[in-house]
């Protein structure tokens, strides 16, 4: 799931992909 995915999301959805896309867009910016 992309962040865009988790904003359109409803609200319940958006809180947990968040938690899990957090990791993942950490790792991401820290890469770059």
């Amino acid at each position: 799931m992309t962040l865009t995915e988790a904003i359109r999301a409803p609200d319940g959805s958006v809180v947990a992909s968040l938690c899990t896309t957090d990791t993942v867009a950490h790792n991401h910016i820290t890469t770059k």
